[in-house]
């Protein structure tokens, strides 16, 4: 194999891996048995993870030395009241569902807010019904796509999309700072930001998901 051939592989194989891996300061669990579907969930938060009715709340917990993670499902929102038995997931995949990392040391999160009335429109999102936590980073689903997630206050954040996964390029943007109709099978479901979790909150982290897995690897 001569020098061009291998730099060739070598940029390939580059390629392969940003492509495909997440990238977050926080704890999280992949999983889709939500209202939102498959996203990135926080550790030791208890949340409204089915809003209809029957109502039932979720809480994700790791192990002490961050190998395995439980869920468990309540019928309250302090999640003190246990439906069901628990779940333990552990050897976690590189993508996708049931991915997860208990050794990182944020528990940042944006919580995103459902709107509604069961009479009438809730367009101006005033009504806040139900919130999913959506873990900040750059998160691959396991299917050559990927996401990020970002806030810098309660009232500004968004979620961006990738056909690729590695969270880089041109993605597309969904405004969380403005009400928007997401649903409208049966009620008129709004979208918009009920909260931002974080230690710090500044613009710069957006673009720090997009470009650390190249400056990490470039390191190497």
């Amino acid at each position: 194999m001569n020098m061009i051939q291998f730099l060739a592989l070598s940029m390939m194989s580059l390629l392969v891996i940003i492509n495909a891996q997440t990238v977050t300061d926080s704890r999280f669990f992949m999983d889709d048995d939500n209202d939102a579907g498959l996203t990135a969930l926080p550790i030791d938060v208890c949340f409204n993870s089915n809003g209809a009715p029957p109502t039932r709340y979720t809480r994700y917990t790791c192990n002490a030395v961050g190998t395995q993670v439980t869920k468990i499902k309540y019928s309250d929102e302090a999640c003190t009241v246990q439906e069901g038995g628990a779940q333990l997931y552990e050897n976690p995949p590189s993508c996708g569902l049931y991915s997860f990392s208990c050794t990182n040391t944020a528990n940042n999160y944006m919580a995103v807010g459902a709107y509604f009335n069961f009479v009438g429109n809730d367009n101006t999102c005033q009504n806040l019904q139900s919130s999913i936590p959506s873990v900040i980073g750059c998160f691959c689903n396991g299917d050559g796509t990927s996401y990020t997630s970002f806030c810098s206050s309660n009232t500004v954040g968004n979620i961006t999309t990738y056909t690729n996964g590695g969270c880089s390029g041109t993605g597309t943007i969904e405004d969380l700072s403005v009400c928007k109709l997401v649903d409208d099978s049966v009620i008129n479901v709004y979208a918009k930001i009920a909260g931002c979790n974080r230690a710090t909150t500044t613009d710069k982290d957006y673009y720090k998901y997009k470009t650390m897995n190249i400056s990490k690897l470039l390191r190497m």
